[in-house]
């Protein structure tokens, strides 16, 4: 989960021709999802204490690199991807304007995804179903990108089946991004829609 906050990024005088650069860091904070708009708003005060402001956003690019990943289209009614076949995944790689750049590190990793229910007993003595998940990670791997470009294959074997989490990060420049898949036997295509 990402939030937002606000900074100050610039406190100061005008000079005598009423102008003013400056430069100054942007944070972004931890687990930026990817390109954000960051707005700022300044204001000018007057001597008097009058004072006007102006509101702008612009694109901001808190990392350098930016990782992708296309799942295969899988089952045609269903979308979900079917065990025992290899699984073909592909991997993009951008440049914070969108051009196609190589990297040297790619770490795909693939998790189970698994449930845990239990009963949950509040100050109100109100009980309900409540649940988590936590997963295991079944597969790593790292690989490079050429031209902004990657594969990775994985394979999940009968009789495992369920909901996995596919995460690519880029070792170098830390951006991050995942998808969850849903992963069943041929013939058992029903079994998500009814869970």
């Amino acid at each position: 989960e990402y939030k937002t906050d606000e900074q100050r990024v610039f406190e100061g005088s005008l000079d005598d021709k009423g102008r003013l650069k400056f430069t100054g860091d942007i944070h972004s904070g931890a687990y930026a999802p990817g390109m954000l708009i960051a707005a700022f708003t300044s204001r000018v005060f007057e001597q008097s204490g009058n004072f006007s402001s102006q509101y702008r956003t612009v694109a901001f690019a808190p990392y350098e690199h930016f990782i992708g990943i296309k799942l295969p289209k899988g089952d045609q009614t269903r979308g979900m991807l079917l065990t025992d076949q290899d699984q073909q995944i592909e991997i993009a790689s951008v440049d914070a304007h969108g051009n196609p750049i190589s990297l040297d590190s790619v770490q795909v990793t693939l998790y189970k995804i698994h449930w845990k229910w239990w009963w949950d007993k509040t100050g109100d003595a109100l009980v309900q179903y409540a649940s988590a998940s936590h997963s295991n990670q079944i597969q790593q791997d790292v690989l490079r990108t050429q031209k902004g470009l990657g594969v990775w294959n994985f394979k999940i074997k009968y009789p495992d089946w369920g909901r996995y989490l596919l995460r690519a990060c880029d070792l170098k420049g830390q951006h991050c991004t995942g998808q969850v898949v849903y992963v069943d036997w041929p013939g058992w295509a029903g079994r998500a829609q009814q869970e």
